[in-house]
């Protein structure tokens, strides 16, 4: 069964939710999940982490740091790592992969 994510949201209360960044503008994203919380009244976290991206996209997305926690890698890690190093900083038991 396919879930919304606004019944994803009401069914799993106090989220931690992980976006890994390469390359890429997150900002439409991270303003949509907020939304969508707001909405149904549900405590989340989001997590980003960037897995080095070129310094236009940096610039781009650390000013989201109001709205989620922004983790900057040093190096290019991939997929795996990123997940684990989601974990360590994660503060909800029920946890959302966006990748």
């Amino acid at each position: 069964m396919r879930l919304s994510l606004r019944d994803f949201f009401i069914l799993q209360p106090m989220i931690s939710i992980c976006i890994p960044i390469y390359n890429f503008n997150v900002r439409p994203l991270v303003e949509a999940l907020h939304e969508q919380a707001k909405e149904v009244a549900v405590p989340f976290e989001i997590i980003l982490i960037d897995d080095f991206s070129l310094a236009e996209f940096r610039e781009m997305n650390e000013p989201l740091s109001s709205m989620a926690t922004y983790i900057s890698l040093g190096q290019n890690v991939g997929r795996s790592k990123i997940r684990n190093r989601f974990l360590l900083f994660a503060a909800f038991e029920n946890l959302l992969f966006l990748d």
